[in-house]
């Protein structure tokens, strides 16, 4: 199925999960061919994400929580991504984590995970709670 089209046969869930496709900027350890790409291409990658994430929460149960994740550390495809989803859904706010690990980036809109920080691939996580 298409993950930016509604199918209203799927019903409602208490948690869904949002693993959008993402330029995987922080991987590239494990993948170094994602160092030759280039920033065409981004824009197409953010919307289509949005798309995403704003269908995703359409499955999501009033109380439920979604979480978005992506392996990269771009600020569009994370914290803005969110902070915009936040300012069109009102009814959605951010969950901290429980336990970051250590060296994590804890703000509003979510957690980065920076490999120099953390000693981990570059991830970005943000729970959200639909109030």
């Amino acid at each position: 199925n298409d993950g930016a089209v509604f199918d209203p046969a799927l019903g409602t869930f208490d948690r869904v999960l949002c693993d959008v496709p993402c330029s995987g900027l922080g991987v590239l350890g494990k993948k170094p061919d994602i160092r030759y790409r280039t920033a065409e291409g981004l824009s197409d990658l953010t919307d289509l994400q949005a798309k995403i994430l704003q269908n995703a929460a359409r499955y999501l149960a009033p109380g439920g929580r979604l979480v978005y994740s992506t392996c990269t550390v771009n600020q569009a495809e994370n914290q803005e991504q969110i902070a915009q989803f936040l300012a069109k859904n009102k009814n959605f706010n951010v969950e901290a984590p429980q336990n970051p690990p250590p060296g994590a980036e804890v703000g509003p809109c979510g957690t980065l995970l920076l490999p120099n920080r953390t000693g981990l691939d570059g991830f970005f996580v943000a729970v959200l709670e639909r109030r």
